[in-house]
């Protein structure tokens, strides 16, 4: 769902296709899957994520600027949300260039009010369809792919 920052070239296939990645690679691997279902990953996932601050960074407060990017595949973003407070609320951010579909928007926000010690954020996306990137992963999930679930920082504030 990530990796189309690779295509080559497109091919039409009368049949599926039984190259090395899509029998053995790109799949959805649970705890739960049968060899029956169709568990190839598919259609690009909602997502955002945290750029700025970086994870484990020492800021000097109270304004913090925070930034992202998000992605929706087929659809736009209509939206970028942070929280502060470990989701009791959410800031709508500001995007930074209109959303086109399959590309990244940057995104932003200041945070004002950042109070001295170990903070932490976390972001979320919805797309045009009001679709939402999922708050946590699937535990079923034991592959490394559609990793779409809300990212988090943690980083010090000084004063």
């Amino acid at each position: 769902m990530d990796s189309v920052k690779w295509l080559e070239r497109i091919e039409v296939l009368t049949a599926p296709d039984q190259s090395f990645f899509t029998t053995h690679r790109y799949l959805r691997d649970t705890n739960t899957t049968s060899g029956g279902e169709d568990n190839r990953v598919g259609p690009v996932q909602i997502k955002s994520i945290i750029v700025q601050p970086v994870e484990a960074a020492v800021i000097r407060g109270p304004a913090i600027a925070i930034g992202g990017y998000a992605w929706a595949g087929r659809e736009t973003i209509s939206r970028v949300e942070v929280t502060v407070d470990r989701g009791k609320s959410w800031q709508r951010s500001q995007l930074l260039t209109d959303s086109q579909p399959f590309g990244w928007v940057p995104w932003g926000l200041l945070w004002e009010r950042a109070q001295p010690g170990v903070q932490s954020i976390s972001v979320r996306a919805f797309g045009e369809s009001s679709e939402v990137q999922p708050p946590t992963r699937n535990i079923a999930r034991l592959d490394k792919y559609e990793l779409n679930y809300y990212h988090q920082v943690s980083f010090k504030v000084t004063a």
